[in-house]
């Protein structure tokens, strides 16, 4: 059987480059959507054809996605969410209607993640993907985000194309950016957290999340377990690892391996948003019931001590 094409964007970002080695691990030829000749090093060097272009410039990417049927957008602008979304999602709409890659099926997997809903405390009665989102919120981001959401998971109906919402929890492990700060701040002498202690989230390491994108992809292909093309279009999936910790208990814990013997860990409530200071706990019944989605990687505080030499090892090689 021959793998589609696969375009994806922000594939030199802490999670599009893993989805990028990822998929392109499963097998598949995969472009990879960087800004610069230097990013694309590390592309080729992972098996991945780069495109030097800007999700703001379609025609520097435009002709590349013609030859894809499958585009799995991880880019993200906060600077311009909005506007530059929108370029986008038209550019990968018109280059999935012009894709040669046949007899495979077009479908567009676009990232989003966990923050869309209401907040939720509730760690026995975690989030569905038809929960509540946030759709009263003034934040332009959310509007934005919401807005393309439902034009994706609308796709199969207004383009014929397959259009799948990807909803990670707060992603960790290998080089995400998420709580590493704790390190930093236990070296300095001074631990403090951005917002409230007792805001808790749902977590993904990334390992686990690329392998839901990679059950996404293979839907529709006559592998055994392969879910349905039917089950995944127009649906949204949440991934999480279903564990539950505060801002608290992750800063402490990160601090006490960096040797910090200091007060407890702060408060700093001007360095939070309305965005991120709210606790969200989602179910991710539906990826395992779909997709035979399962977790294998151990909880984040489980295995803290291994990202605790990961940052070490790296700081010392900068």
């Amino acid at each position: 059987m021959t793998l589609p094409k696969v375009f994806v964007s922000g594939a030199s970002g802490t999670v599009g480059s893993e989805v990028a080695i990822g998929i392109r691990r499963a097998g598949y030829t995969v472009y990879g959507l960087v800004r610069s000749p230097e990013k694309a090093k590390s592309l080729v060097l992972n098996e991945i054809i780069p495109v030097i272009g800007d999700l703001k410039r379609p025609e520097t990417y435009a002709e590349i996605i013609s030859r894809c049927s499958i585009v799995v957008h991880c880019a993200s602008d906060y600077a311009d969410y909005g506007g530059v979304e929108s370029v986008a999602l038209d550019a990968f709409i018109q280059g999935l209607h012009n894709h040669k890659d046949s007899p495979h099926a077009a479908r567009l997997i676009f990232t989003s993640g966990i923050l869309v809903y209401k907040e939720n405390r509730s760690v026995d009665e975690p989030l569905s993907e038809d929960a509540p989102r946030e759709g009263d919120s003034d934040l332009a981001f959310f509007q934005a985000r919401l807005k393309n959401e439902d034009f994706v998971l609308n796709l199969h109906k207004t383009h014929q194309i397959h259009g799948i919402v990807v909803r990670p929890g707060y992603v960790f492990g290998k080089a995400q950016r998420h709580f590493y700060h704790y390190f930093d701040q236990a070296l300095e002498g001074d631990v403090f957290i951005r917002g409230r202690g007792s805001v808790a989230w749902s977590k993904i390491h990334i390992d686990d999340l690329v392998d839901g994108y990679l059950r996404i992809l293979a839907a529709g292909d006559d592998l055994p377990g392969a879910a349905a093309l039917s089950q995944v279009s127009g649906e949204a999936f949440n991934f999480s690892d279903g564990l539950v910790d505060t801002n608290f208990e992750i800063a402490k814990a990160f601090a006490a391996l960096a040797g910090y013997d200091g007060p407890e860990p702060r408060e700093d409530l001007s360095l939070t948003s309305p965005m991120a200071d709210k606790s969200v706990i989602v179910s991710s019944e539906k990826a395992k019931r779909v997709l035979g989605w399962r977790v294998r990687h151990q909880g984040l505080l489980d295995e803290a001590h291994l990202y605790w030499d990961l940052w070490r090892t790296r700081r010392a090689q900068q």
